[in-house]
């Protein structure tokens, strides 16, 4: 518990300085994108695809390599922090993970209020 929420929010620290360094406005998946792809730029094969009403990032990330726990319970919880910097609407779910598959990959969603 106490791994999720530094994660979190760590994550939400990290995405309102990158809304505000990269000058991002929105609240919006399209704002998302540009915030995470700012921030994730220098990780392994990563990438982004806004598709209608879903993101999905996808990357070769070595966290699993280097801090297993911190994949396990704190990834998803950082990435859920993030968002809630843009909108806390934003949902994020992970649908694949290193080492089980080749890559980790996540979706992120606008929910309706």
């Amino acid at each position: 518990m106490l791994l999720r929420t530094l994660a979190y929010s760590f994550g939400e620290g990290i995405g309102r300085g990158v809304l505000k360094s990269n000058n991002i406005e929105g609240n919006d998946l399209r704002a998302l994108k540009e915030a995470l792809d700012a921030f994730f730029k220098s990780i392994p094969e990563y990438d982004s695809v806004l598709s209608g009403d879903k993101l999905v990032t996808t990357s070769k990330c070595p966290v699993h390599m280097l801090y297993k726990r911190w994949c396990d319970q704190g990834c998803e919880a950082l990435l859920q922090g993030f968002c809630s910097a843009v909108n806390e609407d934003i949902k994020v779910r992970r649908v694949e993970k290193a080492p089980e598959s080749e890559v980790c990959r996540f979706e992120f969603t606008l929910q309706a209020t």
